[in-house]
């Protein structure tokens, strides 16, 4: 039955993803295919479930062996039209960065609309993306494709945590570095990270909890 219901969750992720906010002055729509469910609540709900696929060992190879290119667009949305925007993070994806003749805007108007765009998103897709990349750290089968994805997510957000370019003072925010350093904690645990890139992760890691550490609870 996984081989039925896989490629159904993939294509409502393509789908949600393709109508879900770009920035402040989107709606948000809804998949043809769901009315009556916002595409929040969709995203939710198909990350929930791949956590659930990721969680078994026994589907978990299949999975993602048959599956990579679509597992890395979903890790790149993830990253770019949730995790990012909540973090304050400039957003990358293909389809939503700045053209060349757009690039001298005002940073300050570009920043208000990430910050509008992160408090369109609600607190579960949050946390369900955060979960998601857990579960994929902690998997024992990952591509190349899809480490690369996951990989770019989970730095980009620690090394802007340790540039100070992101607040930790807000809970989502926080519970995303969090999510993100345990993240770290699974892959290395892995083993199958080269040397080079574990240490910079450790060291990335250490300078990202001391920073946190300057926080109060």
């Amino acid at each position: 039955w996984l081989e039925n219901v896989t490629p159904v969750v993939f294509a409502a992720l393509r789908d949600s993803f393709a109508v879900f906010p770009k920035d402040s002055n989107d709606e948000q729509r809804q998949v043809d295919f769901a009315k009556g469910i916002s595409t929040d609540e969709l995203i939710t709900s198909c990350l929930r479930g791949l956590c659930a696929l990721l969680r078994r060992a026994t589907v978990q190879e299949d999975l993602l062996a048959s599956s990579a290119s679509e597992m890395a667009f979903v890790v790149s949305r993830v990253a770019n039209l949730i995790l990012f925007p909540v973090s304050g993070i400039e957003t990358s994806c293909d389809d939503t960065s700045s053209t060349k003749g757009e690039e001298g805007k005002d940073e300050s108007s570009s920043q208000a609309l990430e910050s509008e765009l992160s408090r369109s998103i609600s607190q579960g897709l949050v946390t369900e993306s955060c979960l998601f990349i857990e579960a994929l750290a902690a998997s024992d089968a990952l591509c190349d494709e899809v480490e690369s994805a996951f990989l770019m997510t989970i730095l980009t957000i620690l090394d802007a945590v340790q540039k100070k370019e992101v607040s930790v003072e807000n809970s989502l925010v926080s519970d995303i570095v969090a999510s993100c350093l345990s993240a770290t904690q699974q892959f290395i645990k892995r083993g199958h990270a080269k040397k080079t890139l574990v240490n910079a992760m450790v060291q990335l890691s250490i300078d990202v909890l001391s920073y946190m550490d300057t926080y109060p609870e």
